[in-house]
Order: C-alpha cells, then structure tokens, then sequence
C-alpha cells in the first residue's frame, strides 16, 4: 500500500498542487476534481496527454480514479444510462493514464441524518436486510460492473452514507473478483461509535480485520484525526479514528492499493470561504497535518498477525522517571522509524531526536515525530542530553554506529543481530565494558508473554525431560525488498547472512532465552527464489547438552505475504505450540498437560517492562538488570555463527563457541 492524495483536496490548480505532493515526497495522485478546472473523466484526449506529461515530469503515478460512478439511490433507466456513459469516460482516461482501478457507488445511497452511522429508526432499510431490494441493487449495478470488468477496471465501492456490511452484501451479491471496498476510515469509525462499539476491544478488532480483508484502498479524512476537525460544526467532539490500527491491519492482510488523503477541510470549514482559506494557508496546513498523522502511524514491516496488528494496544504503564525520561536518539530510520514511534509511546523514554545518512528518510520520521535529524550521527554524540543511542542500521554498520557512541559515553541499545559477524560482536562488548556504558539488544520475544511463561514451565519442570520439536519461520520478501536501500539485505558483509541472520534470528533468540543454548548445530542452506548473495532458505537441527533435538526451518520465499513462526516444544509430561501469521488471524498457544490440550498456559508470566526501550531506560535510571545485555546477544550469535559455519561447510555438525556463555 502506498500514500496518495485526491487532486483537488489543496483547492490548488493541477500543476501546483503536483508541486507541493513532490515536496512532501507523494508520489501518488488520485484524480477527482480540479483538473484543469474539470472532474477527471470530463478532460479531452489532449488534456488527458497533458496530465500525463505533469505526472512524469514530477516523477508520479495515479494512484485511483475518484470517481462519483453510481452515486445515486436506485435510479431510473436515463439516470442509469447517464451513468454507463460516464463509465466510458472513466475508462478512456484509465487507459490513457494506465490506472485501472477507480471509486465508485453503487446505486444505492439512501436519505440518511447522519451519514454512515444509521440511527435506530433506520435500521430496517438496510440493504442487507431485504434480499430482494439487494437484488434489485444488484441488477441496476451488474451492467456497469460487466463493462467494467471486460475493460480491465477494478472497483472499489465507498462506505459513504452507507455502511461497511452493506457494502460487502452487495459484493458477496455481485460475486466478481474485480470489486472491493473503498474503507473511508472516518465513516467506518462514526458508525462503530455511533452503535457505542468504540471502547469494544473485540468487536473493533472483528470489525477492522473484516473490512482490511475486503479493501482494495483506504480513505482518510481529517475528521477525528487532527485537532483543527475534531469537533463537528455544533460543537460535538468526533470519535477520534485509530489510524494506527487501521493501517497495520491493511498492511498485514496485504492490501495493495492507495491511502488516500481526502481531508475535506475545503467543506468541513464553511465559515471561511475556501479563497481565503488557500491564502491563509489553512487548507494546505491540514493535508500536510493529516499526512504526519498517517506517516506517524505507517507500518514499516509486514505485520506479525492480522489480529495483533487490529487489536488496540494494552495501555502504557506509567514509570517512576517518566518526569525525567532518558533520551533516546534513533540511527537508522527503516524499521528505525517504527522504534521511534516505539520510544514515543514508552513512559519514562523520550525520542529527542533521529538520524539517518538519507535525509528523506531522516526527514519523514523528524516531522512524524517532531523531533530534530541529523545526518551524521556524531552531531548527536556532541549533546549532553543524549543518553542512548538506538542503532537501527544495517546489520554490518551496527559496530560502526556503537562504536562512535560508546566512545562518546552513550549507552547503546542496537536492534537485532548484533552484528555480521560474532568477532564485532565480542569487539563491542569490551569496549562498553572499558567505557562503563550500558549495551543491550533488542529481542521482543522475551516481553512476551507466551515465551515467559513457556520459560517458567521449563524451568519448573513441568515438561519432565525435555526431548524434542522444532522452529521455523515462514515468510515473504521480494527482490525489491532485498535491492532498496543499497541492497545490503541479503549479504554476507552487510546482513550477516540471509533468512537466517535478518529475519528467523528472532526465534533463534527465543529458543536460546528460553530452552537455553544448543552445544552443536548443522544446517544447510539454499537460495531458491531471490538474486541475492546468501540463503532465503534454511533447514537444521539444535542439539542441546540434555539430549533434546530441535528441527529448525525458515524461508522467505513463502507464498503468502505473512509473518508465521512456529515454536513446538515436547517432553515426557507436556507439550507446547505457539504459532501465528499464516492460516492464523491470531496467536494460537497449545498446551498439552494431564493428558489434554488447552489454551491457558499452566503458570502465566507477564513481563516487568513491555519493550526493550522500556526495560532500557529503567536499566539508565534505577539500574534495572537488562532482558538482553551484550553478553546474552552474544550467545544468540554464537548459535547463528554456528548455524552458518555448519552451512558453509557442507552441513556438518558444528560446536558452538561457549566464550560469553557465563
């Protein structure tokens, strides 16, 4: 999915409106109004050609067709007529552009008070409650979609003045792959509030999984997402939209269409005619608003589960130094970005600021977040106020940036692994060691609770001994994914490796953390799908000191675009599975104990701190012990340098290096 905006929402002629969208590093237009003073499909065939040139001068691409196809409530036939000739308009332009994917209606938009949400009194007429009426809807459409279909154009139908289910009952009527919902965010949350289902954590996830799984795009208005419409016009507050949610679960179901910014400032603010609100600026400082709203809550990575990604977060607690928060600076601004969110999120952490050696990147997480950039980290490490250093740079760079810091007496927390290679690994440690500084990797699976609680159970002894099982991870990259950024992704020097290193060293982590260390691997490793130097599949076995065997696999050339690992762990009293991501909408956690499956793990651990900023800062401030210091992300690189050693000499069995294991 990708950010894009409707032509006419900066109230700007066409040109200039391209302008300023290159400015904010847009590189998508939906096309609406304010076509050269024309709604889209109005334009000639020379004006169509010109549109097209602006496009690739300004080096961008459409996005959706906006179109108001259909928006009327069941017409006559001359109304529906009309209608089939602007369909042909719609796809002139779409051949002429090359965008074949367009808004539309659907002949049924009845009087409604209140737009999406439907009052009590309304509730009988609606459409997926009369079969025949939504037969009748079906029918007056079926013409339109027929000629649509057989001219390449997809349809997204929008949630305005109707709501989400009748939407899909007209879908599910029409039965043609080629149709899908376009999700207006703010009408879809009006509805939610307005059945008094906001604060209903289970029925709001349902509700956000079902309509991502149906979009084909999403549209965000600036109502109940900046402060200047959050209030309606008699004064009521909106429903604030969960923006955060809605685009990780779209992100997680793999939706690929636009995110469309359709603030709607222009009609919100009738007091102001909309000239003066141009030359005030107002119009324009709201898109650019709403766009910090949606980039501040992009998801960067592919989403763990659908059901993780829609549920709403468990709220934050509060720490004992939030009024004297240490200060984090983010360095490296890919994944670096969703752990600035992260630090912004955390009590007793502050995000002073960010950096990255690509200033569009460093400038995109600065304006989300508010904070200053730097392009060279050592104008951070000449501040006093800076405490840590969060490294989030490729792989092969992280002793690099770590080494700059530690140098500079900054803590450093660096993101996983800890590096290419286990000798700038141990290089690291000696040199916090010398300095006195705090180091610490940041492993998420040991603030969770599954893998606490397993953790535990092993620890108590309730699986008896502990004989066997396996881990893998499946998931998708594509060779885009590997060549951006330079194409470090996927190399010795620079990721450490390939599945294994980057991706499956997450439940390498869990493993280590909670079963302990294996004594030798072997593994071997093949590159199937990618053009990369290193492996995008993996397949091995762990053997540990106490006889238990894990089988271990992980590919990224999974089919399907998901996050889904596996851990299975058996003994001679109980068994244990945890897995998501695939198949799954949600974590599915198995225990087998006293002869029978069941969902509740028999003891229940809750991690202190809820991620590795948290337990960091405590560490800073109060000196508390760290989930994961330089030494235990050490161990976790050993077994991975093992792994690789195994691989790289023909899958043999390969002891472990033990010299951090104490």
């Amino acid at each position: 999915m990708y950010l894009s905006i409707l032509s006419d929402e900066l109230c700007l002629d066409f040109p200039e409106t391209l302008s300023i969208l290159k400015e904010w590093k847009i590189e998508h237009v939906d096309l609406r109004n304010r076509v050269f003073g024309k709604s889209f499909q109005d334009l000639s065939d020379r004006e169509i050609k010109e549109v097209k040139q602006l496009l690739d001068d300004h080096e961008m691409k459409v996005g959706c067709l906006q179109s108001y196809l259909a928006k009327a409530h069941l017409p006559d036939k001359n109304a529906r007529k009309s209608e089939a000739e602007k369909l042909d308009r719609i796809i002139r332009v779409a051949d002429l552009l090359d965008c074949h994917f367009a808004r539309s209606f659907m002949y049924w938009q009845p009087p409604r008070k209140h737009h999406g949400r439907i009052l009590p009194e309304e509730e009988s007429g609606q459409l997926m409650e009369n079969k025949d009426l939504l037969e009748q809807v079906a029918s007056y459409f079926r013409p339109l979609a027929e000629r649509a279909k057989k001219a390449g154009l997809e349809l997204a139908f929008e949630n305005c003045d109707v709501t989400p289910p009748e939407i899909f009952a007209f879908l599910d009527a029409m039965g043609m792959p080629s149709l899908s919902f376009a999700w207006d965010a703010w009408f879809w949350w009006d509805w939610i509030d307005g059945q008094g289902l906001a604060d209903d954590a289970d029925a709001t996830t349902e509700s956000l999984i079902v309509c991502a799984k149906r979009a084909g795009c999403v549209h965000a208005k600036g109502r109940g997402a900046i402060e200047a419409m959050m209030k309606g016009k008699e004064g009521e507050a909106y429903p604030s939209v969960p923006y955060q949610r809605v685009l990780s679960t779209c992100n997680a179901v793999g939706m690929k269409g636009p995110v469309s910014l359709e603030t709607g400032y222009h009609n919100y603010n009738n007091n102001q005619p909309i000239g003066d609100a141009v030359k005030s600026g107002a119009i324009i400082e709201n898109n650019r608003r709403l766009l910090g709203v949606l980039r501040h809550s992009w998801p960067f990575a592919a989403g763990a589960n659908v059901y993780d990604a829609a549920r709403p977060k468990a709220p934050k607690p509060s720490r004992p130094w939030e009024k004297d928060p240490v200060n984090f600076v983010v360095v490296g601004l890919g994944m670096g970005h969703i752990r600035s969110r992260m630090v912004t999120e955390t009590s007793g952490a502050r995000l002073l600021g960010v950096c990255d050696i690509v200033e569009e990147r460093a400038k995109n997480t600065s304006e989300a977040f508010g904070v200053p950039y730097e392009l060279d980290v050592r104008r951070w490490l000449d501040n006093s106020e800076v405490d840590v250093i969060y490294v989030m740079t490729p792989t092969g760079r992280h002793l690099e940036v770590a080494k700059l810091a530690i140098e500079a007496g900054k803590h450093v927390l660096c993101t996983k692994p800890m590096e290419a290679s286990l000798e700038a690994c141990e290089e690291m440690i000696k040199l916090a060691d010398e300095k006195g500084v705090l180091l610490g990797l940041d492993f998420q699976l040991r603030y969770e609770q599954p893998t606490n609680s397993l953790k535990l159970a092993l620890e108590k002894g309730l699986f008896g001994k502990v004989l066997g099982g396996k881990v893998s991870l499946k998931t998708h990259r594509t060779d885009e994914y590997f060549a951006a950024n330079g194409g470090w992704r996927g190399t010795k020097r620079w990721d450490g490796g390939g599945v294994m290193s980057n991706h499956a060293v997450h439940s390498i982590d869990e493993v280590v953390y909670a079963l302990g260390l294996p004594t030798k691997v072997k593994t071997d490793v093949w590159t199937q799908t990618h053009d990369i130097e290193c492996e995008d599949l993996a397949v091995g076995m762990l053997y540990f000191e106490n006889g238990l065997v894990l089988q271990y696999f992980a590919t990224t050339a999974y089919a399907q675009r998901t996050w889904s690992p596996d851990l299975e762990i058996y003994g001679s009293d109980a068994a244990y599975s945890m897995t998501y991501g695939g198949i799954l909408e949600r974590p599915d956690q198995k225990w087998f104990l006293n002869n029978a499956w069941q969902d509740k793990p028999p003891v229940v651990v809750e991690s202190e701190w809820i991620n590795a900023a948290d337990n960091f800062a405590a560490a800073v401030r109060q000196g508390a012990p760290l989930s994961c210091d330089g030494r235990a992300g050490w161990r976790t690189q050993s077994v991975l340098d093992a792994m690789y050693r195994s691989a790289y000499n023909e899958g043999v069995w390969t002891d472990r290096k033990t010299t951090y294991d104490k």
